[in-house]
């Protein structure tokens, strides 16, 4: 009964939190969106719902998942600009060995978004 009861307590702060972040979201995406009017709808969406999307700008994912975690590379080919940044994620479960990390990386050819490595 006392680990159910952790678990449910857990459970509970952890649904809060998010609540809590998707609410940021999308004020940072409605902020955005007044500031920005000629960013397209789907891009707006992304961003409220915390998703990269291809054809986002460099501003728009660092402000929505922040800083990388690590540039893999950047250089130039011709007049394009090219960079691979990582970011990485902890998830937590409810299982005995609770996290593990996942990375996804990012491509961005003259600060947009064009893959997205998961």
């Amino acid at each position: 009964m006392k680990k159910l009861s952790i678990i449910l307590i857990i459970t509970l702060l952890s649904l809060s939190c998010a609540a809590r972040i998707a609410k940021m979201r999308n004020n940072i995406a409605n902020k955005y969106a007044i500031n920005n009017p000629d960013v397209s709808p789907q891009i707006i969406k992304a961003m409220k719902s915390g998703h990269v999307i291809i054809g986002m700008t460099m501003e728009q994912v660092k402000l929505i998942w922040g800083n990388a975690s690590r540039r893999h590379t950047s250089t130039f080919i011709g007049d394009t600009y090219y960079e691979i940044l990582e970011y990485k994620f902890w998830y937590h479960f409810l299982v005995p060995n609770p996290q593990y990390e996942t990375g996804i990386l990012v491509h961005f050819r003259n600060s947009k978004v064009y893959a997205i490595q998961y």
